[in-house]
């Protein structure tokens, strides 16, 4: 009985170890994937590379400064950063479970998915 679990165990970390890491959400419909679909215009050049929006490692604690996370802060992808109210187009959450589906290009090791949700009455002025 032990083996197994040692088994389980190890094949589990083996698959995770391994799991996709680069791609990008599809449901709901990330900001680079719908610049891709020609959804959302004047995107620049994540429109040809939504699957390169890869954060650094230990975000938020090491990462964008707030106003640059849309992109990742990498500048080719800075267009991602603009906000006004009709910009781009929103997906409504609930609260409680939702569901994330991703296309995922290149498979390589990563930490961990992390989700940072807008609240429905930000205003980026700060009023």
């Amino acid at each position: 009985m032990k083996t197994r679990s040692t088994i389980a165990a190890t094949c589990a970390m083996l698959r995770s170890a391994n799991a996709p890491a680069h791609g990008y959400l599809v449901q709901p419909e990330a900001r680079g994937y719908l610049c891709n679909k020609s959804v959302d215009n004047y995107c620049g050049a994540v429109q040809w590379d939504p699957h390169s929006l890869e954060g650094p490692s230990r975000f938020p604690e090491q990462g964008p400064a707030d106003g640059v996370i849309a992109a990742a802060g990498r500048a080719p992808f800075s267009e991602l950063n603009e906000q006004a109210s009709g910009r781009w187009i929103k997906h409504a959450l609930q609260a409680g479970p939702n569901t994330f589906k991703w296309e995922f290009t290149m498979p390589h090791k990563t930490r961990d998915w992390r989700y940072f949700i807008t609240k429905a009455d930000w205003d980026r002025t700060g009023n």
